[in-house]
């Protein structure tokens, strides 16, 4: 509701100033999109990442991540396997299962850490995996996903190759953005 009202006013104020008025309302116009495109990515989501983590039992939680590992991967395979007319769909899909997928891993990692084979199994640690290596782009995530995943990993308590993919990937990433700068 409030992006309704925030959008027209917006739109009021900025078109009151001349031309470097139309650059601030692009701008602010960029950056009220931004604030709400993660909720309409997640209505592509095939899966619900507003669940109460926080009261699942682990059991539970087992089975949430059996069906994080289903979204994930469903549109991957249909992306390779289905029909190349639904390529776009399939993208979109993907995306926002991805997105869903992360808010619900950073919800698990809040409140048991990392997902390990010995309280979630070898499929549940796989599927969370999974979730966190699908924001491979992301610095930021690579990073808090690491932090969790080295405790796992110092307790052989998940795949090693898994956590040196991650840990490499977030040297990579931060070696690129070294350069950049």
């Amino acid at each position: 509701m409030k992006h309704f009202v925030m959008l027209p006013l917006l739109l009021v104020i900025s078109c009151q100033e001349k031309d470097a008025g139309k650059q601030k309302l692009t701008n602010n116009l960029e950056a009220v999109w931004a604030e709400y495109e993660p909720a309409s990515v997640l209505m592509d989501a095939d899966i619900d990442p507003f669940v109460a983590v926080e009261a699942m039992s682990i059991d539970e939680v087992k089975v949430l991540l059996g069906h994080m590992y289903q979204a994930d991967q469903q549109y991957r395979d249909s992306l390779y396997n289905g029909n190349p007319d639904r390529k776009d769909y399939y993208w979109k899909k993907i995306y926002g299962n991805d997105q869903a997928n992360k808010k619900l891993l950073n919800k698990i990692l809040d409140k048991y850490g990392w997902p390990c084979i010995a309280k979630f199994g070898e499929a549940g640690s796989e599927a969370a995996w999974y979730v966190a290596w699908h924001q491979r782009d992301s610095e930021r995530s690579m990073a808090t996903y690491l932090k969790y995943m080295e405790e796992a990993d110092r307790r052989h308590d998940m795949k090693h190759e898994q956590y040196l993919l991650v840990k490499n990937q977030l040297a990579n990433l931060r070696s690129v953005g070294n350069a950049n700068n």
